[in-house]
């Protein structure tokens, strides 16, 4: 297909996105718009191509497909010798590999099952609109989608308000933006996904890797992200989400779980982040988040140098953090193994510390601050402290504790029972610090390393079941 034709048909599917930007749905790191969410009908409406002028005159004022169909008939597409197994559609990893797998995307038919094998060499972000669909690597090596001569769009494959999609066995590289973005979706299953950019520690590189945000159903498992500028594995704004046996390495946060209710991280590996496992919950955002429970991971030694984009939140994170948690409510860290980390194991905060420093935009009357019901128990602390970093250089003696805490509560309640309190019980030999941190000056008073007001335990936080 000739590249006039193929701007074209890139026009014809992004009308309803690119410039129509929903305002109330910022980026979580930056406040900013996040991209293009769907407004309207399934990508261009009849009377925006009639105004583009893009469908030939037979096709106007009948349907959507027609039109589509008449900007598709020179673009190649779907191989259709014969099938690989269990797979619907074919997309051959040769030719105009951009417009066939988008023209497949759009003419597969809900619960349809797209296989790709081979290398598939793109320029611009790929969107998915259609309910249901599997798009899986048919081969016996990870489909590969590579986004190194990106030139047109924020992300590798964008998927946007459906009722279900899975996606099996592939591999993004490269891309400009996020890997894998999922917005305003239910039932969503990444499972055997690698997500990566080839420069350590790339300024450059897209903001995150796995990115499902405003969904309802979310699995994540056996993948892999690596280079992410902000999270290799992030979950925001969502409902019901298991992320399980994933490994996260070389990214600023290994995994981030942010303002979402009822979450599940477990069996997963961090190291080599700038910090391990972040659970967040910020203020300006569509909903609070709470109920997260994180259990049986390995966070290990996640030192890497913090090269996030400079402003963002999570360029404030401690190189050598294990675990984060900011302002999170009903949060169970439980049977992890946290060592090695050279700040800190476990660093539990308000988010008066990063209005504090600076990090923070306005923040809403009805806004939380304040982590409350927290649970740190059975885990294995291990080395971690050896070198605080960033904000917590002169936080206490080195080595600082496995677990630090600011000692900020709210000053608007009382809490007799101890419902609100930080819990810490059953950790072995670790060791906790309270900095009795002033969040109007951001310093540290003197300090406390005496446990005997946290020897406490809340109820569990329950597991998360999903019916995918």
């Amino acid at each position: 297909m000739q590249p006039q034709a193929l701007t074209t048909l890139v026009k014809m599917l992004r009308v309803h996105g690119r410039d129509k930007r929903d305002a109330t749905h910022p980026s979580p790191a930056t406040g900013s718009v996040a991209g293009p969410v769907r407004a309207g009908g399934r990508y261009a409406s009849l009377a925006r191509m009639d105004s583009l002028g893009i469908a030939p005159i037979a096709c106007r004022r009948v349907a959507w497909g027609c039109a589509l169909s008449a900007a598709l008939l020179a673009c190649g597409g779907e191989d259709r010798e014969v099938l690989p197994e269990g797979c619907d559609r074919f997309v051959a990893p040769t030719g105009d590999v951009q417009t066939a797998l988008q023209r497949t995307l759009i003419e597969a038919r809900a619960g349809q099952v797209v296989c790709l094998d081979g290398v598939y060499r793109l320029t611009d972000e790929v969107l998915v609109e259609a309910d249901g669909l599997v798009i899986r690597g048919s081969g016996a090596a990870r489909a590969v989608l590579d986004f190194s001569g990106q030139s047109f769009g924020a992300n590798g494959l964008h998927v946007q308000s459906v009722e279900g999609i899975r996606i099996e066995r592939i591999e993004v590289r490269e891309t400009r933006g996020d890997g894998i973005r999922i917005d305003a979706s239910r039932n969503v299953v990444l499972r055997d996904v690698v997500v990566g950019w080839s420069t350590p520690s790339g300024e450059q590189n897209g903001a995150y890797g796995l990115y499902p945000v405003g969904c309802t159903n979310v699995l994540i498992e056996d993948s892999e992200v690596y280079g992410a500028r902000d999270a290799g594995f992030y979950v925001g704004q969502s409902r019901n989400v298991v992320v399980r046996r994933n490994r996260a390495h070389g990214n600023v946060a290994g995994i981030e779980i942010e303002n979402t209710v009822g979450a599940e991280v477990y069996e997963n590996e961090a190291t080599d982040n700038t910090g391990g496992i972040l659970v967040f919950d910020l203020p300006g955002l569509s909903m609070q988040g709470g109920d997260v429970l994180v259990r049986d991971n390995r966070v290990v030694a996640n030192n890497r140098a913090n090269f996030a984009a400079v402003g963002t939140i999570v360029s404030y994170l401690p190189a050598g953090t294990g675990v984060m948690l900011l302002a999170m409510d009903r949060v169970e860290v439980r049977d992890n193994t946290i060592e090695g980390n050279e700040s800190t194991g476990l660093l539990s905060i308000s988010y008066k510390i990063v209005e504090a420093v600076g990090a923070g935009g306005s923040v809403p009357r009805d806004y939380d601050p304040y982590g409350e019901t927290v649970h740190v128990h059975d885990n294995v602390f291990r080395n971690n402290g050896t070198m605080p970093r960033d904000l917590l250089v002169g936080a206490g003696p080195t080595p600082l504790e496995d677990i630090v805490w600011d000692g900020v509560t709210d000053p608007m309640k009382t809490d007799p029972e101890g419902r609100l309190r930080l819990c810490i019980r059953n950790n072995g030999s670790a060791r906790f610090r309270n900095l009795q941190l002033d969040p109007s000056s951001f310093r540290f008073g003197e300090g406390s390393t005496d446990l005997a007001p946290h020897d406490c335990m809340h109820p569990p936080v329950p597991g998360v079941e999903l019916s995918l």
